[in-house]
């Protein structure tokens, strides 16, 4: 097991990886007979968003900024190669994973 002492610790060991992430859209709707509010909360897309973690900056709250560089394709990329746009999420409003290309046999 690896442990990190940070965050940024953990984005700067990976900064020469791909991530899978999803954004996560807060939908509360009202719920009329016990006049409350249902977190109906879901992912904006069911597909994953690939990017590089370009930058990650720390929010007084004790979220994060999150800094994507968007890959439309991440098998046909390096990171040394690709200039797209930076995207932010908060890390609290996404769910990531790192990407892991399929190995074609031979």
């Amino acid at each position: 097991m690896v442990e990190f002492q940070s965050v940024s610790d953990f984005f700067r060991s990976h900064q020469n990886d791909i991530f899978r992430f999803w954004v996560y859209r807060k939908v509360y709707t009202p719920y009329e007979q016990q006049q409350a509010f249902m977190d109906e909360s879901m992912f904006e897309d069911s597909s994953a968003n690939y990017g590089f973690v370009i930058e990650c900056v720390p929010l007084g709250n004790g979220d994060f900024l999150v800094g994507f560089q968007t890959v439309a394709d991440p098998d046909e990329i390096g990171v040394q190669s690709y200039n797209g746009p930076v995207e932010y999420y908060k890390l609290s409003e996404i769910r990531m994973g790192l990407y892991q290309p399929t190995t074609e046999e031979e």
